[in-house]
């Protein structure tokens, strides 16, 4: 017997019990001894330690979009801001 996914199967490919709902569902006792048996000896896997990437930023004048793609033009009644270009943040991945 083998667990494949939410299958339990025996050694022809013959499904002898299936997991609905999150609970094991079989009629033979012994298949269902083997999955809580196998629940139990499953341990979790290690995470790979991973080093913190050196990123360097820059900064971008661009144009401004709306949500549809298209150009914002510059309101002419606001002196101190121009709607039609954002700064954006550029972040490159800088190799070894």
């Amino acid at each position: 017997m083998r667990i494949e996914g939410d299958l339990v199967v025996n050694h022809r490919g013959g499904v002898l019990g299936k997991k609905v709902n999150g609970v094991w569902q079989s009629k033979s006792k012994e298949v269902l001894a083997f999955v809580a048996e196998q629940e139990t000896q499953s341990k979790p896997k290690a995470k790979k330690k991973t080093t913190p990437k050196k990123t360097e930023e820059k900064l971008v004048m661009e144009r401004a979009r709306d949500e549809n793609g298209h150009f914002i033009a510059d309101d002419p009644s606001t002196p101190d801001v121009n709607e039609a270009w954002v700064v954006k943040t550029i972040k490159k991945v800088i190799k070894k």
